[in-house]
């Protein structure tokens, strides 16, 4: 049979825990804050961002549980807990944006407000938008692109004539139909064959 406590759980309860060397009954334990559970796994890189280096959404972000450890319950985003704790609340409609690009960051002096259009704004400007190539879902290439504008001749239809054709470029209808139609992959104003 275990010991039992000689003193007195650390809450002030006045109990005793159950086991020689127990500090605390059972469920009294103070928790950690949702902030001091965070900064748990933040580790300073040489950027100066604070990094998190814990689980992360699907889109790359800290996902921390906001609900009680080890009962389930929602989850929330790093870089939003770390506002909110050392800024103030978000308000209702607003982003937590990053200033240093660094999705895992969650360095309060790296973080600013803005609306969604804010957000797409920012990204365009700093060159992260993906297009073309660079896109992480793109299938073509610039040069196959280029071939089939210049090649689609406009006597047929373009939904008739990318069905016909996609085959050749070993891309799907649709893609082909919209490089065609101009919506995707469309050339500059001014640009001539060469140009791609």
């Amino acid at each position: 049979m275990p010991r039992r406590a000689t003193e007195p759980c650390a809450c002030g309860c006045g109990g005793f825990p159950s086991q020689y060397g127990y500090e605390y009954i059972r469920g009294h334990r103070p928790l950690p804050s949702l902030y001091e559970r965070l900064m748990q796994d933040v580790t300073r890189s040489d950027s100066g961002c604070l990094e998190w280096s814990g689980s992360l959404t699907s889109t790359g972000y800290p996902n921390i549980r906001v609900g009680v450890p080890g009962k389930g319950g929602a989850r929330g985003k790093g870089h939003r807990v770390s506002y909110e704790h050392n800024i103030g609340p978000i308000p209702e409609g607003l982003w937590v944006l990053h200033h240093c690009d660094n999705r895992v960051c969650v360095e309060p002096l790296h973080l600013f407000l803005g609306t969604n259009t804010d957000n797409v704004a920012d990204m365009v400007n700093k060159g992260r938008n993906q297009k073309g190539e660079k896109h992480w879902n793109a299938r073509l290439t610039r040069e196959a692109a280029g071939r089939i504008w210049l090649e689609y001749d406009g006597r047929t239809g373009p939904w008739s004539w990318s069905r016909i054709n996609a085959p050749r470029f070993g891309a799907t209808t649709s893609q082909v139909y919209h490089i065609v139609s101009g919506s995707t992959w469309a050339p500059k104003r001014g640009q001539k064959e060469g140009d791609w």
